[in-house]
């Protein structure tokens, strides 16, 4: 998992939890979301890394939003 110190858009370091959502597809794992408090902007933190992500698309279930 990588933790995500800042925001990606304004690269401000004003994260904070936003909400707490389910993966109830694949994993059954909990991610926060987070929201910068400059520009708003929401994203998961910590996300998966590079090695991990493509587990949570392996699924015929998986729906694209």
């Amino acid at each position: 998992m990588i933790t995500i110190e800042k925001c990606p858009l304004c690269e401000k370091n004003k994260l904070k939890e936003y909400i707490k959502c389910k993966d109830y597809t694949v994993s059954k794992k909990e991610f926060l979301i987070v929201s910068c408090e400059t520009c708003s902007f929401k994203l998961t933190s910590p996300r998966p890394s590079d090695s991990e992500i493509g587990e949570y698309y392996n699924s015929e279930n998986y729906i694209s939003h």
